[in-house]
């Protein structure tokens, strides 16, 4: 059975998108509140994650100003795994026993060599980062950044309060 190519969209149809807004957009009122939010005196790389993380934040709104500072905290933790990312692919300059240099990329193992033969070791820095990391998942995950807590939020969302029945009964509205 032939399909035969798709039909064109008219002019007068509009795509669905979610709330009626193009993906990727962020309103004016979610951008300056992203701004008016922004702490004064952050390091310049957290400022940078403070304004791509914030206004998307603000705009689903889960910005409010009791939470600056667990985003600021996650602000930090990216800005930190930023910094081990470029620590460990910066290269160093290694001499052996017979003075030779060599340049190599630092990478997150060394090598040792011991009575056992060569082995292959873990940077403390590594732990350091999967420490900062498991901090940043925490966090994205309460800020409903990952996709199952995105989920779960939006179907609390029409949830309610748990004594609105209770309330209306009292109140001789009955349900």
């Amino acid at each position: 059975m032939a399909r035969g190519r798709k039909p064109d969209l008219p002019s007068n149809v509009v795509r669905l998108t979610q709330d009626g807004k193009q993906p990727g957009t962020q309103t004016q009122d979610a951008k300056e509140m992203a701004r008016d939010l922004k702490p004064r005196g952050l390091p310049k790389d957290v400022a940078a994650v403070w304004d791509a993380v914030a206004p998307v934040l603000a705009e689903k709104h889960r910005l409010d100003p009791l939470f600056v500072l667990p985003v600021v905290e996650l602000c930090h933790c990216v800005a930190k795994m930023n910094e081990y990312r470029a620590l460990f692919r910066s290269k160093v300059k290694i001499t052996d026993a017979n003075g030779r240099q060599r340049t190599e990329v630092y990478g997150e193992t060394y090598e040792v060599e011991g009575r056992n033969g060569n082995q292959m070791k873990t940077r403390p820095e590594v732990a350091q980062f999967n420490e900062t990391r498991r901090t940043f998942l925490r966090l994205t995950a309460e800020f409903g950044m990952t996709p199952s807590a995105s989920r779960s939020l939006a179907s609390a969302a029409g949830q309610g309060d748990l004594f609105d029945d209770f309330d209306d009964f009292a109140q001789g509205r009955g349900t």
